[in-house]
C-alpha cells in the first residue's frame, strides 16, 4: 500500500514539474506582462513543492517501516 501511494505521489510530482516547465517555456516565448501568468507560475510551484514534500514524506515512512521490520523475519520469508 505504501509503495502504491509513493508511486502515485512521485507521478504527481512529475506531472507538476512538467506543468511548471510548460509555464516556463511560455514565459520564455512571451515577456511576463500578464499577472495571470505570474499567478499560474506561483500556483504551479506551490503545487509541485507540496507534491514533492508528500512524496518525500512517504519515502521516509517507507524507510522507517523497512528499518523497523525484524531482519530475521525477512530472511524467514525468503
Amino acid at each position: 500500500m505504501t509503495s502504491e501511494a509513493l508511486e502515485h505521489a512521485e507521478e504527481m510530482v512529475f506531472r507538476y514539474q512538467e506543468r511548471h516547465d510548460r509555464i516556463l517555456n511560455q514565459m520564455n516565448s512571451q515577456y511576463l506582462c500578464h499577472r495571470e501568468m505570474e499567478e499560474a507560475l506561483l500556483g504551479a510551484r506551490t503545487d509541485m513543492d507540496e507534491a514533492l514534500e508528500f512524496a518525500a514524506g512517504l519515502r521516509r515512512l517507507q524507510m522507517k517501516i523497512i528499518c523497523c521490520y525484524p531482519h530475521h523475519e525477512m530472511q524467514r520469508r525468503n
